[in-house]
């Protein structure tokens, strides 16, 4: 039984080899992503799980 309020992970990436500590969604790109690591890197991507398929 899961506890009220869970979410199963929709997704997972590994692309950074230290933790990732800012990630925040494009206020002019819908579904575009962007996150900073640890590692010194920023990372833009663009989940599969929020790309929408309205329009196919």
């Amino acid at each position: 039984m899961r506890p009220q309020g869970f979410t199963p992970r929709i997704e997972v990436v590994t692309h950074h080899t230290e933790f990732v500590y800012g990630l925040d969604f494009s206020t002019f790109v819908p579904s575009l992503l962007a996150d900073c690591s640890w590692d010194e890197t920023v990372k833009l991507y663009k989940p599969q799980s929020l790309i929408s398929t309205d329009s196919l």
